[in-house]
């Protein structure tokens, strides 16, 4: 009876045994699994944040190529407007001369032409 008391005993110890490495292995399968998907979500966090900083990077990109274009842009006109402006300065300056000669000669001619009725 004791014999069978050590034995019932000593198989009672193994299964709580048994039950214990089972769990422990459950455990650390899970624990195992849990790291991965950490691992994992950090991975895609970090991928995101990259094409995120990329994606920044490039817009901040074409914004300065935007505003280089408009600025060289504005520049040109600018530019433009101040040769046309000093064109018609040129050219108002040139009618008034002939405006000018012109007025000159009718009045040569008038003079002329009194000159000769007397």
């Amino acid at each position: 009876s004791i014999n069978r008391c050590h034995a019932q005993e000593a198989m009672h110890r193994d299964r709580m045994t048994a039950v214990i490495d089972r769990e422990a292995a459950a455990r650390a399968a899970a624990q195992t699994e849990m790291e991965r998907r950490l691992d994992a979500m950090a991975a895609s966090v970090t991928a995101e944040r990259s094409a995120r900083d990329v994606a920044v990077f490039q817009l901040k990109s074409q914004m300065q190529g935007l505003t280089q274009g408009l600025e060289d842009d504005r520049a040109l006109r600018a530019q433009e407007r101040a040769e046309t402006a000093r064109a018609l300065q040129a050219m108002e300056h040139t009618l008034e001369g002939e405006l000018q000669r012109g007025a000159a000669h009718r009045e040569e001619a008038s003079q002329g032409a009194k000159h000769l009725d007397s």
